[in-house]
C-alpha cells in the first residue's frame, strides 16, 4: 500500500512520472495556512473513517490537492485511493466517490515534518525557474510515511507539480 523505503529512497527530486487515476474518497475542505497541517491530519483521519464504515479498502497512500490559495486561506481536496467506491455516493458523506490525480507531474520528495516543507516548495520553485517550467496552480502531496506511526523526523511525502501544457 505505501511505497517501499527503497522506493522512497530512490526517488529523486524533479522525477518526471506518469500518475494514473485510481478510484478514490474526496473530501473538500478550506483551511487556514496557520492551521493546514492539522486540518489536513483531521481531513484523513476523516476520511479512514469514512472508508472503514462504507467497507472502501485503502489501496495507497492518503493525498492532498491544494485547490486555491489566497493570502489568508487554501481550498483543498483530501483525496483516500481505495479499491473501489461501489455505493451510493450519499453512503460516503461529507466524501464523495472520485478518483486520484493523473497526468505527466513532476515529482519531488520532502523528508521531514510539515515544519520544513516550506524549504522544500522553494527549492521546487527554483528547480522549475531554472527550467522555464511553468506549472498548473494545483499541486498534490501524498504523504508516504504514515504521521500516526512515523516520527516528525521520519516523514517523507511526495510532491506532484503538473507542468502546463501548451
Amino acid at each position: 500500500m505505501l511505497p517501499s523505503d527503497e522506493a522512497v529512497q530512490a526517488a529523486g527530486f524533479g522525477d518526471e512520472v506518469t500518475l494514473t487515476a485510481r478510484p478514490a474518497l474526496v473530501l473538500a475542505g478550506k483551511t487556514t495556512w496557520d492551521d493546514l497541517y492539522g486540518t489536513f491530519r483531521k481531513a484523513i483521519t476523516e476520511l479512514k473513517a469514512i472508508a472503514a464504515r462504507e467497507g472502501a479498502e485503502m489501496t495507497g497512500p492518503p493525498m492532498i490537492r491544494f485547490v486555491s490559495s489566497s493570502d489568508d486561506a487554501v481550498d483543498f481536496e483530501a483525496i483516500l485511493p481505495v479499491r473501489e467506491a461501489a455505493k451510493p455516493a450519499a453512503a460516503y458523506a461529507p466524501a464523495k466517490p472520485g478518483e486520484t490525480p493523473a497526468g505527466k507531474a513532476m515529482r519531488f520528495v520532502h523528508h521531514g515534518g510539515y515544519d520544513t516543507m516550506e524549504q522544500t516548495y522553494d527549492e521546487i520553485t527554483n528547480h522549475l525557474d531554472e527550467r522555464s517550467i511553468v506549472a498548473e496552480d494545483a499541486f498534490v502531496e501524498e504523504y508516504v510515511r504514515d504521521p500516526d506511526v512515523t516520527p516528525e523526523t521520519g516523514m517523507a511525502t511526495f510532491i506532484y507539480v503538473f507542468p502546463k501544457t501548451n
